[in-house]
Protein backbone atom coordinates (compact mmCIF):
# COMPACT_ATOMS: atom_id res chain seq x y z
CA UNK A 1 0.00 0.00 0.00
CA UNK A 2 0.91 3.44 -1.18
CA UNK A 3 -0.59 6.41 0.74
CA UNK A 4 -0.20 10.32 0.05
CA UNK A 5 -1.85 13.38 1.28
CA UNK A 6 -2.43 16.57 -0.23
CA UNK A 7 -5.45 19.71 0.88
CA UNK A 8 -6.35 21.78 -2.23
CA UNK A 9 -5.88 26.04 -0.96
CA UNK A 10 -7.47 26.67 -4.15
CA UNK A 11 -9.81 25.70 -6.95
CA UNK A 12 -8.99 25.62 -10.59
CA UNK A 13 -12.01 27.76 -12.88
CA UNK A 14 -13.88 28.44 -9.23
CA UNK A 15 -17.31 30.10 -10.76
CA UNK A 16 -17.47 28.36 -13.86
CA UNK A 17 -19.15 25.70 -12.84
CA UNK A 18 -22.92 25.98 -11.21
CA UNK A 19 -21.83 24.62 -7.78
CA UNK A 20 -18.94 27.44 -8.16
CA UNK A 21 -16.58 24.66 -6.73
CA UNK A 22 -14.18 22.42 -8.59
CA UNK A 23 -12.62 19.33 -7.51
CA UNK A 24 -9.17 20.47 -9.69
CA UNK A 25 -6.66 22.18 -7.54
CA UNK A 26 -4.91 25.22 -8.47
CA UNK A 27 -2.55 25.54 -5.17
CA UNK A 28 -2.80 22.51 -3.33
CA UNK A 29 -0.01 21.71 -0.47
CA UNK A 30 0.98 18.39 0.69
CA UNK A 31 -0.01 17.25 4.08
CA UNK A 32 0.67 14.78 7.10
CA UNK A 33 -2.67 14.07 8.36
CA UNK A 34 -2.83 10.15 10.07
CA UNK A 35 -6.81 10.91 10.84
CA UNK A 36 -6.88 11.43 6.95
CA UNK A 37 -5.24 8.62 6.28
CA UNK A 38 -7.16 6.06 8.67
CA UNK A 39 -10.94 7.24 7.45
CA UNK A 40 -9.58 7.15 3.89
CA UNK A 41 -7.94 3.36 4.13
CA UNK A 42 -11.42 2.21 6.41
CA UNK A 43 -13.47 3.24 3.68
CA UNK A 44 -11.80 1.53 0.82
CA UNK A 45 -11.50 -1.72 2.93
CA UNK A 46 -15.67 -1.50 3.45
CA UNK A 47 -15.21 -1.47 -0.34
CA UNK A 48 -13.76 -5.24 -0.60
CA UNK A 49 -10.91 -6.25 2.35
CA UNK A 50 -8.80 -7.30 -0.64
CA UNK A 51 -9.51 -4.60 -2.61
CA UNK A 52 -6.28 -3.36 -4.65
CA UNK A 53 -5.65 -0.87 -7.27
CA UNK A 54 -5.88 3.12 -7.67
CA UNK A 55 -7.94 5.37 -4.94
CA UNK A 56 -8.39 8.87 -4.98
CA UNK A 57 -10.51 9.50 -1.80
CA UNK A 58 -12.16 13.28 -1.79
CA UNK A 59 -12.64 14.86 1.70
CA UNK A 60 -14.11 17.77 3.79
CA UNK A 61 -14.22 18.79 7.23
CA UNK A 62 -17.24 19.01 9.22
CA UNK A 63 -18.35 21.54 11.53
CA UNK A 64 -16.19 19.67 14.57
CA UNK A 65 -13.05 19.21 12.38
CA UNK A 66 -14.02 15.30 11.57
CA UNK A 67 -12.81 14.83 7.71
CA UNK A 68 -16.26 13.07 5.75
CA UNK A 69 -15.97 11.63 2.44
CA UNK A 70 -17.61 13.46 -0.29
CA UNK A 71 -16.10 11.43 -3.12
CA UNK A 72 -14.11 7.88 -3.74
CA UNK A 73 -12.57 7.67 -7.34
CA UNK A 74 -11.44 4.28 -7.97
CA UNK A 75 -8.99 2.92 -10.89
CA UNK A 76 -7.43 6.15 -11.80
CA UNK A 77 -5.07 8.69 -10.56
CA UNK A 78 -6.58 11.70 -9.18
CA UNK A 79 -5.60 15.07 -11.26
CA UNK A 80 -2.71 15.67 -8.17
CA UNK A 81 -0.97 13.27 -9.75
CA UNK A 82 2.29 15.40 -10.47
CA UNK A 83 2.61 16.12 -6.49
CA UNK A 84 2.63 12.86 -5.93
CA UNK A 85 5.10 11.74 -8.46
CA UNK A 86 7.42 14.18 -7.65
CA UNK A 87 7.23 14.50 -3.87
CA UNK A 88 8.03 12.25 -1.32
CA UNK A 89 10.19 8.91 -1.34
CA UNK A 90 8.06 7.10 -3.76
CA UNK A 91 6.76 8.48 -6.95
CA UNK A 92 3.38 6.93 -7.08
CA UNK A 93 2.67 6.46 -11.26
CA UNK A 94 6.13 4.55 -11.39
CA UNK A 95 5.19 2.28 -8.71
CA UNK A 96 2.24 0.93 -10.14
CA UNK A 97 3.68 0.53 -13.42
CA UNK A 98 6.75 -1.50 -12.16
CA UNK A 99 3.58 -3.68 -10.13
CA UNK A 100 1.72 -3.94 -13.18
CA UNK A 101 5.03 -5.24 -15.01
CA UNK A 102 5.54 -7.75 -12.08
CA UNK A 103 8.47 -6.13 -10.87
CA UNK A 104 9.25 -5.55 -7.12
CA UNK A 105 8.34 -2.69 -5.35
CA UNK A 106 9.83 -1.99 -1.64
CA UNK A 107 7.83 0.04 0.42
CA UNK A 108 8.80 0.12 4.17
CA UNK A 109 5.94 2.68 5.39
CA UNK A 110 3.22 2.96 3.45
CA UNK A 111 2.36 6.66 4.61
CA UNK A 112 4.54 8.56 1.78
CA UNK A 113 4.17 12.22 3.74
CA UNK A 114 6.67 15.16 2.41
CA UNK A 115 4.53 17.69 4.00
CA UNK A 116 4.63 21.41 3.11
CA UNK A 117 5.34 20.72 -1.08
CA UNK A 118 3.21 23.15 -3.28
CA UNK A 119 1.78 22.56 -6.71
CA UNK A 120 0.57 25.20 -8.39
CA UNK A 121 -1.43 25.37 -11.81
CA UNK A 122 -3.12 26.81 -14.12
CA UNK A 123 -5.33 25.86 -17.66
CA UNK A 124 -2.80 26.04 -20.24
CA UNK A 125 0.66 25.28 -18.13
CA UNK A 126 3.00 22.65 -17.12
CA UNK A 127 2.17 22.27 -13.17
CA UNK A 128 5.33 24.32 -10.82
CA UNK A 129 6.33 21.97 -7.72
CA UNK A 130 7.79 24.02 -4.92
CA UNK A 131 8.56 23.47 -1.28
CA UNK A 132 7.75 26.33 1.40
CA UNK A 133 11.05 27.35 1.83
CA UNK A 134 11.25 28.49 -1.92
CA UNK A 135 7.53 29.74 -1.89
CA UNK A 136 9.28 33.78 -1.38
CA UNK A 137 11.77 32.72 -3.91
CA UNK A 138 11.17 36.06 -6.76
CA UNK A 139 8.71 37.71 -5.50
CA UNK A 140 9.84 41.34 -5.60
CA UNK A 141 8.96 43.82 -3.23
CA UNK A 142 6.14 45.94 -4.24
CA UNK A 143 8.47 49.31 -4.79
CA UNK A 144 10.98 47.27 -6.30
CA UNK A 145 10.78 48.99 -10.30
CA UNK A 146 8.93 52.40 -8.75
CA UNK A 147 11.16 54.74 -10.06
CA UNK A 148 11.02 58.20 -8.41
CA UNK A 149 7.94 57.73 -6.91
CA UNK A 150 9.28 54.83 -4.29
CA UNK A 151 9.69 55.30 -0.68
CA UNK A 152 6.90 58.29 -0.71
CA UNK A 153 3.54 58.71 0.54
CA UNK A 154 1.24 61.11 -1.03
CA UNK A 155 -1.53 62.83 1.51
CA UNK A 156 -5.21 62.88 -0.44
CA UNK A 157 -7.68 65.48 1.68
CA UNK A 158 -11.01 66.07 0.48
Amino acid sequence: MLIKTYERLSYLGTGSQPAEVSSVAALAKTVFEPKVVDTCTRAIRLLDAKVSGVFSVDLKANARGVPCITEINAGRFSSATNIFDLVGKHNMAASFVRLAQGEPVDIENSYDAAPDWYMLRGIDGTPCIFHASEFSDNIRKPWQGAGSRRGRLQARGK
